[in-house]
């Protein structure tokens, strides 16, 4: 088994943090993995994250935002509305190539226990 291992992702860590992280690396070796270190890609986060808040905020009140729209507060109802968009991204439909490159992977169904990670 492969493990990847941040070495500071390019923020400011406490140096007890990173050499708390680091030893579990050791923990990883002797239990016969293979560590790596391995930045990963933070492009586009943001634009990932909303993305995913509003596919996720879609699939979960969509239908409840047709009936009871009055009792949802304006954050519901945005993204509600930019849900099928989303929606298109990660399909390669429309949207951009980096929330196609976010969700690569792991969109396909809309089902309320699909868990969504970056990578």
């Amino acid at each position: 088994m492969r493990v990847a291992m941040f070495k500071d992702m390019g923020l400011p860590w406490d140096a007890e943090v990173k050499s708390a992280v680091k030893a579990q690396g050791k923990v990883f070796e002797s239990l016969g993995c293979v560590v790596e270190e391995a930045e990963p890609d933070f492009t586009d986060a943001n634009e990932c994250f909303v993305a995913w808040r509003h596919w996720s905020t879609d699939l979960a009140f969509g239908d409840l935002l047709a009936t009871h729209g009055d009792q949802l507060n304006e954050y519901i109802h945005w993204h509600v509305e930019e849900g099928p968009q989303a929606d298109r991204s990660v399909s390669g439909a429309g949207g951009s190539e980096s929330a196609r490159r976010c969700f690569s992977g792991f969109a396909g169904s809309r089902t309320s226990s699909t868990i969504l990670f970056c990578r």
